[in-house]
């Protein structure tokens, strides 16, 4: 809508039809009011005895707000005003006026409305007014403002300032932090709203009242009483009687995606260009889910952005925490799978125990029936099949998260000794750790060769290699190559990390000089669980084996991660499994 037909607004040059509100009579043109509203288009345009009026009568609308909005139809533009200081009251014109424009479908008004709105309007107002005019959008952008911001209701007194609809609509949603928070915000609220005291008991019920301490409940009743003593302790009573159904929902996830996700510790990020993910707060190692209820659970799947040791614990109250996975001694990154014995499960620890910890909010949580091995010592998966990724890719620049090479350089289609860059051997570090017992790799040339094992990570900058273990040594071999060796689930809880390098004439292993242009390359190589896995009829084309458990996602630069069981792969380009 370009034209400008200013000199006409409320003229009766050339009018043809009288628009009457509230006995109200303003002049207007049809051809105006079709080409900028879609409601009169439709009007004008059926045969209804409106389209052949003279005077249309519009019932149920506000007139000031229609006048702003036949304004627009025929000038393109308008000036939104509110009252300063601003207040409750302050942009109910400006609602109107959304509401207005809404109704006879003139859109482009409709939404500059609603951006003066998002621009200039307090976030509890808004979710004030967004209620009552039942303005989905705003309800949804208020809501996701003051969620972002959750952990400073106290401090900035957001419920004080809402409805008793806006109010229960966010006790209903859960926010992102304690309930103990939002107990506090609730009662502010309490005392700031006496008249509404009918409603206390039902908006406390929205609590879980029995996740407090009894001293933090105390405040209902002093210094003055805001609910009767003994109707709040039915309210517990009940309250702990429903807490304590258990909810088994097999082979589905009961966090149910990003907008499900309620974090009680640790801030959620909305970045423009990458997923959204969760860290702990400044200065703290600690990010905990909330279920919101309490579910028989025996699996988690999540994914790191950085290289990381970490813990996860849970709880059916957060006070008493059980470790159900320790990955301390490993440095992990990207997909975690995580099996454990089947446990009751409402509240979720990460905790990090070196530095960085950013995990993706599209995590899972179920009751899993996979069959699946795992070390009951140490919760680590014993695969079934190949743990190592498929594609030939570096830790800066990896798609695939189940693992990369932090060392070695590529050339076309082949990996190799990156002397240049200072670093004598090819290692592959997965994601997780894995107990493993066999693994194979594509020798691209005649080498001789032999490969290190670790039970502990490779420092992300330097590369150096901690607890180095010698599992296998060759001479002058090419082709396809099968190693196996023992199990050892002892190692098994650091992900494995494989060393290749050149053996001098003695036998004994040498790191390549920089003269030396014999450097072993690797095409492929492949973790088994046993020997007998992936074997290879001509030994020059390989068949990829399933589908390996880590799906594919961008990584980030510093993603050295430990996995277990993999001992190897840290060569070509599809690995592990």
């Amino acid at each position: 809508m370009s034209d400008d037909h200013s000199d006409l607004y409320l003229s009766k040059k050339d009018s043809d039809v009288t628009l009457e509100i509230n006995g109200t009579e303003l002049p207007a043109h049809r051809s105006i009011l079709s080409k900028g509203s879609e409601y009169f288009k439709a009007m004008f345009a059926c045969p209804f005895i409106e389209a052949k009026s003279s005077t249309i009568t519009l019932n149920e609308t506000n007139s000031d707000a229609f006048k702003v909005v036949l304004k627009y139809i025929y000038t393109s533009s308008v000036e939104f005003e509110c009252e300063v200081p601003i207040h409750s009251s302050s942009f109910d014109g400006i609602f109107a006026i959304f509401v207005c424009a809404r109704y006879y479908l003139v859109d482009d008004l409709a939404k500059e409305a609603l951006l003066f709105v998002k621009k200039n309007c307090p976030t509890p107002q808004m979710l004030n007014i967004a209620i009552e005019y039942c303005i989905d959008e705003l309800i949804t952008y208020s809501t996701f403002s003051i969620q972002m911001k959750a952990h400073g209701i106290v401090k900035n007194k957001v419920f004080d300032k809402l409805s008793c609809r806006a109010l229960e609509h966010l006790l209903k949603h859960r926010l992102n932090t304690r309930e103990s928070t939002v107990f506090k915000a609730l009662v502010s609220w309490m005392r700031a709203n006496p008249d509404d005291s009918a409603l206390f008991p039902q908006m406390l019920d929205h609590i879980d009242l029995y996740l407090l301490e009894k001293k933090e409940m105390e405040v209902l009743f002093k210094p003055e009483e805001l609910i009767d003593r003994n109707l709040c302790e039915n309210l517990l009573t009940q309250q702990r009687k429903r807490a304590k159904e258990v909810l088994k929902l097999v082979n589905l996830d009961v966090i149910g995606g990003v907008n499900g996700i309620r974090i009680i510790e640790g801030i959620i990020c909305w970045p423009s260009k990458s997923a959204i993910h969760i860290e702990p707060e400044r200065r703290k190692k600690v990010v905990i889910v909330d279920l919101k209820e309490l579910f028989l659970l025996n699996y988690f799947k999540l994914a790191l952005r950085h290289n990381v040791s970490y813990t996860v614990s849970v709880s059916k109250d957060a006070r008493t925490w059980e470790c159900v996975i320790d990955r301390s001694n490993h440095t992990c990154f990207g997909w975690q799978e995580l099996y454990f014995e089947a446990r009751l499960v409402r509240f979720i620890r990460f905790e990090s125990t070196s530095w960085f910890l950013t995990i993706d909010a599209d995590m899972e949580a179920l009751y899993s029936t996979k069959s699946v091995e795992i070390d009951p010592a140490t919760t680590i998966i014993i695969p079934k099949q190949n743990v190592a990724p498929m594609k030939m890719v570096f830790r800066q620049n990896a798609s695939d998260i189940s693992g990369a090479y932090i060392s070695g350089d590529e050339t076309n289609g082949h990996m190799k000794h990156g002397i240049r860059h200072g670093y004598r051997s090819i290692i592959l570090q997965l994601s997780q750790p894995y107990i493993i017992g066999s693994l194979k790799l594509l020798l691209k040339e005649e080498s001789s060769y032999y490969i290190k094992i670790a039970a502990t990570g490779v420092d992300s900058f330097t590369f150096v290699k901690k607890d180095w273990k010698l599992v296998f040594m060759e001479t002058n071999a090419s082709g396809w190559r099968t190693v196996t060796f023992k199990k050892q689930p002892r190692l098994a809880p650091r992900a494995y990390i494989v060393d290749l390098a050149e053996e001098d004439d003695n036998g004994e292993a040498e790191e390549p000089s920089e003269d030396d242009n014999t450097t072993p390359s690797i095409a492929r190589l492949s973790a088994w669980p046993e020997a007998t896995a992936c074997d290879d009829s001509n030994g020059s084309t390989f068949s990829p084996p399933p589908q390996h458990i880590f799906n594919g996602r961008p990584k980030s630069e510093h993603v050295q991660i430990t996995h277990k069981a993999f001992f190897v792969n840290s060569f070509p380009g599809s690995l592990f499994d």
